[in-house]
């Protein structure tokens, strides 16, 4: 068959049908789940391909005089922004005598495995957000204007502006994380309006869980010995890490996962198939599975790198 490079032969599995083992250690490590879903909604995709479009609202009412005409007001288009499926899959091939004479379980547990291998790429694509939220050419990763999606001057279609990263990108401190709760409450729409926004979650790298913690579990304000009151509290309430984040200093502050539009949309769920290999015998099995990120806008993260550059 195309594709299939590899197998699993009975001659190099000589010891699985021998025996004399008193035990048969196989991989039952336990794996991380979807982390992802604690921060990113998942919604079932319609169509491989979905378009996304988006229109302003109006801008702020202007004083009329006694007598006056009105001002008139329009609504702005922003882009429309093409999404499609990814398709993932994965085979295993055991030869007939391989799979017919093991002993001790261990290609019928391979099998249980495949399925779930997806669950790893689902958070890789998932966290993958991160490390290209700052700056990158790759359009799955921009929003519709085409721009990163943590930027010190998103464009309005109006042609203002809003930020939703720091000027002077500063490590992860209490000073930081009150100032991603001041920009995040001045965030404001296509028109220049303010918007509810209500800061939810901070998300780090496992090397600075520590920091995270100490920050928002302090009784008095970690970084001074004054014993001022800690108001790192207010602005968010939980903190998660991952080690699908590999970029140590940067930090995001995420709004309601209902809040912005970025989602993992799902296709088809992660399946397992069998067939029988014509004039071998040989057993394959495959797992698919089938979904995208969709990247519209990013009304709602806020996000420093943590090196003290200043942003663009």
């Amino acid at each position: 068959m195309a594709g299939l490079t590899s197998s699993i032969r009975f001659t190099e599995w000589l010891t699985t049908f021998e025996l004399g083992l008193t035990k048969v250690y196989k991989d039952e490590l336990k794996k991380l789940p979807k982390q992802y879903k604690l921060w990113l909604r998942e919604e079932r995709a319609q169509r491989f391909f979905d378009t996304d479009w988006s229109v302003s609202g109006l801008g702020i009412m202007p004083e009329k005089g006694i007598g006056a005409t009105f001002n008139t007001d329009q609504i702005y288009q922003g882009n429309k922004k093409q999404f499609a499926l990814k398709t993932y899959g994965l085979a295993l091939v055991i030869q007939h005598e391989a799979w017919r004479w093991d002993l001790y379980g261990v290609f019928p547990g391979l099998t249980k495995l495949l399925a779930k291998t997806a669950t790893d790429r689902y958070n890789l694509v998932a966290y993958s957000l991160f490390p290209n939220a700052f700056s990158t050419t790759d359009a799955n990763f921009q929003t519709y204007q085409s721009e990163a999606i943590i930027r010190l001057a998103h464009t309005r279609m109006d042609g203002g502006t809003w930020k939703n990263r720091p000027t002077v990108n500063g490590g992860l401190s209490y000073v930081m994380l009150m100032q991603a709760g001041i920009d995040i409450e001045r965030t404001v729409d296509e028109r220049g309006r303010f918007i509810m926004l209500s800061p939810k979650l901070l998300i780090t790298s496992v090397e600075q869980r520590w920091i995270a913690k100490e920050i928002l579990q302090s009784k008095y304000r970690p970084d001074n010995a004054q014993e001022n009151l800690n108001q790192a509290q207010d602005v968010v309430g939980s903190v998660h890490c991952s080690p699908y984040i590999t970029s140590i200093p940067p930090f995001f502050v995420l709004c309601d996962k209902e809040d912005y539009k970025i989602k993992m949309s799902l296709g088809e769920d992660p399946d397992m198939d069998t067939e029988k290999r014509p004039g071998t015998r040989d057993r394959l099995w495959s797992s698919y599975c089938s979904f995208r990120l969709e990247v519209y806008n990013s009304y709602g993260w806020w996000g420093s790198s943590g090196d003290g550059t200043t942003s663009t």
